[in-house]
């Protein structure tokens, strides 16, 4: 079983990526909606890596440190995985 280990507390989502967070500067972080939404991860000089649309739910993105994320609505946690 894996367990999921807290780093930090939830934040709300920015918006867009001028306020986008590198929640941390975590590697992990947990993203959280009751409905559907689009996560997007944007490097250090907010050149967009990539976006993707999700379901409602819990879903899960690895990012480099640096990496930031914003997404349309939600909240984002940094987490870590253990045993």
């Amino acid at each position: 079983m894996k367990i999921i280990i807290l780093k930090g507390n939830e934040v709300a989502a920015a918006a867009n990526v001028g306020s986008s967070s590198t929640i941390s500067n975590w590697r992990i972080v947990k993203f959280y909606h009751t409905a559907a939404a689009v996560v997007t991860l944007v490097d250090t000089d907010d050149n967009q890596i990539g976006n993707t649309s999700v379901e409602a739910g819990t879903h899960y993105f690895a990012k480099n440190p640096s990496d930031k994320v914003f997404a349309t609505a939600g909240s984002f946690t940094p987490v870590g995985f253990g045993d």
